[in-house]
């Protein structure tokens, strides 16, 4: 067990992977990002108390996130001057997707509504190259995340919820990957991960079988990165 008592404010740093069972937080913590790594804290038991976490993203470019720390505002987040989040107009560089529509929602405001939660996805990107930092609790034991097949597609932004990396199909890990876990809710004629690429500008996939030049190549998804599935059923 782990308690941050008021006044005090660790960080864990991008090359620490850190762990324990009951997490209680009364003063602060920080995992930190950059554009090398992100630091890692796994909880095993419960997670108490206010935690901040930040995701490095490349600037002026669009990337697809999911909140590391959850229950934070989410109008909050988009006016914090330190996640440089571009404003043109009343219109913040941030949105949500809609599955029904089978489209992306209109841009957020000062006064959209809501907070964060665990395994929401969206797109996001920043005017320059740094961090930004969602505020929050974490997320510990097994997470179920809702999604939706109220259109005629049923593609849903969804996201690592974890304060933590997750195994995603047979090559990270044979036993416990996502691919495997929920292929009964993935339509099965698209039973992989989609995920904006920022440098191709293209979706690449990930999934237990190759797909060429489409290929994502990446087997473990860090803190933060969201992505697209189709679903099977509501």
């Amino acid at each position: 067990d782990v308690t941050i008592p008021s006044g005090k404010s660790p960080e864990i740093s991008v090359t620490t992977e850190a762990n324990c069972k009951n997490l209680t937080v009364s003063g602060s913590l920080i995992i930190k990002s950059t554009s090398l790594s992100t630091g890692s804290l796994i909880i095993s038991g419960t997670s108490s108390g206010s935690v901040s976490c930040e995701r490095y993203m490349t600037g002026n470019k669009w990337h697809m996130v999911s909140p590391i720390a959850t229950g934070g505002s989410i109008s909050t987040f988009i006016q914090l001057a330190g996640n440089a989040i571009p404003l043109s107009g009343s219109n913040y560089a941030m949105m949500d997707y809609n599955e029904t529509a089978n489209t992306w929602n209109s841009y957020f405001t000062s006064s959209t509504s809501g907070s964060f939660t665990a395994g929401q996805g969206y797109g996001l990107r920043r005017s320059s190259d740094g961090v930004v930092t969602f505020i929050g609790t974490l997320a510990s034991g097994t997470m179920m995340v809702n999604i939706t097949k109220e259109g005629t597609e049923g593609w849903n932004l969804i996201g690592n919820p974890y304060s933590s990396s997750i195994y995603m199909n047979a090559s990270a890990n044979g036993t416990y990957n996502f691919l495997k876990t929920n292929a009964s809710y993935l339509d099965a004629s698209y039973a992989c991960v989609y995920v904006w690429d920022v440098d191709s500008r293209t979706y690449k996939i990930l999934g237990n079988s190759s797909y060429s030049g489409r290929d994502l190549s990446i087997n473990v998804f860090a803190p933060g990165q969201a992505f697209f599935i189709k679903a099977a059923s509501a």
